[in-house]
């Protein structure tokens, strides 16, 4: 019970260390879930942080993605 709580912390952990990267927290997350955090994290820390102006192209899509949904809500 304690490994499988270990793997799942330490998934977690990569998942959040990918997302501080610019990449998908919850695909790393997911992909050491499966194969193992410590792929998982060499995978990543191989990759090169994404550049600048394609996390801000997902920021800004993120951004309008919530705009519409919440402009919908409220017009509901």
């Amino acid at each position: 019970m304690f490994a499988i709580a270990c793997w799942l912390i330490f998934s977690v952990l990569v998942g959040l260390f990918a997302n501080g990267l610019g990449r998908s927290g919850a695909a790393w997350t997911t992909f050491s879930m499966i194969f193992s955090p410590s792929l998982g994290l060499l995978f990543v820390a191989i990759l090169d942080e994404k550049p600048v102006h394609a996390r801000a192209a997902r920021s800004l899509a993120l951004k309008r993605l919530l705009a519409i949904r919440v402009g919908k809500t409220l017009q509901a």
